[in-house]
Parts: structure tokens; sequence; C-alpha cells
């Protein structure tokens, strides 16, 4: 006798079996980005003497590196679990018994969770394997890099007129802190950009796609903008930093809009589930309204002979 896959496994336990692929997925993604962070060396791109895009001072960071993963982190994990929280409330599923519920809320939350890693990761290792590629010179690399400019030949005459020569990057060049060295090799794609743009336009998704609220709409409204602006502020300061060039920043994110998009719209239909059968829902209570208020409007129009 022939079974689908349906029959064979409960669809709870298809919901666990495919959280533990997602868990796995996210696992390795992550291990190949490990690999290409701690092993791989940027692109010895040299320089020329007479670029200005690259003789910007060194300054500290006005969102550091720490606060944007742990605002990205923090507030898209805490608004998935609040959004699933707020589905499973007892005035959503009144024929539904606590343990259902709770169930619902658990594997939903996970679901989102690791949506949202899935994510995170991918932008991660598209922006460091486009790092380590292009190996682009921050503004402020001169500053940081202290080159011994004994040498260092940065012109060559030619009949009579000087021309910039190419300045390959070897050990000989830069007399700085090799770290920051290092460092300055990784303008583009701006990780920051990316990975903060990611994190707030899945937000900013992952609520219109969970929530459909009537009566108080604007809150997540407000909610999707101060996200928005969170991740506005992030790219901006990158420029304003000296860290990266324009740029970078707006490659940085293309990438993360790109990803959002992509985990939440083809790899994560599900989670606009919910929405569609409540919108579908109000349209047709909307519907009725409309009729009852015809048939009000009939009755009181017309009149007796």
């Amino acid at each position: 006798m022939l079974f689908s896959v349906n029959e064979k496994i409960p669809k709870r336990k298809q919901r666990v079996l495919q959280s533990l692929a997602d868990f796995a997925t996210v696992i390795l993604i992550s291990c190949v980005f490990l690999t290409i962070f701690l092993i791989v060396k940027p692109f010895p791109r040299g320089f020329y003497c007479t670029d200005e895009s690259i003789r910007f001072p060194y300054k500290g960071d006005t969102v550091p590196l720490w606060a944007a993963g742990l605002y990205g982190v923090i507030s898209a994990t805490l608004f998935v679990l609040i959004s699933e929280l707020y589905l499973a409330r007892p005035c959503c599923s009144n024929e539904e018994s606590f343990d259902r519920r709770q169930n619902r809320f658990i594997l939903n939350s996970i679901h989102g969770v690791l949506l949202y890693a899935l994510g995170a990761i991918s932008t991660l290792l598209i922006t460091e394997v486009g790092k380590q590629t292009i190996g682009r010179l921050r503004p402020h690399f001169l500053d940081v890099c202290q080159p011994n400019w004994s040498n260092i030949t940065c012109f060559t005459n030619i009949q009579g007129v000087n021309v910039a020569n190419y300045v390959p990057l070897t050990e000989v060049v830069c007399t700085g802190d090799p770290a920051k060295i290092k460092e300055a090799r990784l303008s583009f794609p701006s990780g920051h950009s990316s990975f903060s743009t990611y994190s707030m336009i899945f937000l900013i998704i992952y609520l219109e796609a969970r929530l459909v609220l009537q009566r108080t709409r604007f809150i997540k409204s407000i909610i999707q903008l101060i996200a928005f602006l969170a991740a506005w502020h992030t790219c901006m300061s990158r420029v304003s930093d000296f860290k990266h060039h324009y740029t970078d920043v707006i490659s940085g994110a293309v990438i993360g809009f790109s990803v959002a998009i992509f985990v939440t719209v083809i790899i994560g239909k599900k989670i606009w589930y919910h929405s569609k059968s409540m919108k579908n829902k109000i349209k047709q209570v909307e519907s009725l309204e409309q009729i009852d208020d015809d048939d009000d409007q009939k009755a009181e129009t017309f009149e007796l002979p």
C-alpha cells in the first residue's frame, strides 16, 4: 500500500524535521563563513600616492560592530517572538486548546528565528567574500598604513612629465599596526551596512507579513520606521567615520536588502499565510458590513405610497 509523505509523517513532526534541517544549513554556512574569515587573506591591492580618497584620518566608530550586531540580532529575534506570541493569544483561536496554541507558538518562533539566522549568516558570507576578493582600501588607509616613503617610488619622469606609479602593497610599504592595516584593506562592501540593512528590512517585512492590526496599525508602522532609521543611520555613519567609500555602503545595503527580500518572500513563504487569511477575513467582514449599510440605507429611504 502506497502512502504519501504527509500520511507517513505527522505535520508536527514534519515541522520539527524542517527546523532541524534549517538549523543544519545555518551551521554549514557559518562554517564556510568562519573558514573564509579566519584563513583567507584579502587581495593585495596597491595604491597611487596621488589617490585622495584614501588620505582621510583614522577615527572611531559611531556605531561599533558589536552594537550593530547586537541591535540587529536582538530586535529581529525579539519582534519574531512578540509577533508569534500575539498570534497565539486566545482571542485569535478560540476553538484551539492551550497546548495547540503553545506548540504553534514554539514551532513558528523557531521557524522565524532560523529564517532570520539563515539570512544573517548568508549576508555575512556574501559580504566577506566581496571583502576578501576585492581588497579595496578604506578611506583612512594611509593613516593606519604609515607608509615608509623611502621604499616607495611615487612618480616616474617620462619626457619631463611626472607620471604616478602604481605602488604594490608589499611588506616593506607599511610600518603601522598589522591588524589595522589588514582591516583597512577590507572596505568593499560595507559589513555594517549589509548586516544592519538585512536585519531591519527582515524585521519590517516580518511584521508586515505576520501582524494585521486594524485598530492599532500605526504602532506597527512606527516600529518599522524606527527600524529603517536605525539601518539608515548605521549606513550613513560609515561614510562620516571615514570607514567606507559611499559605493561600499550602497553595495552593502543592496546586499542586505536583497537577502532580506529573498529570505522573507521566496524561502519564507509560510510567514505570509496568516496575513493573507486575515486580510481575506477582513474583506469578508467589510463586504458584509457594506451590505448591511446598503440595506439600512434602503430601509431609511423607503416610503410608503
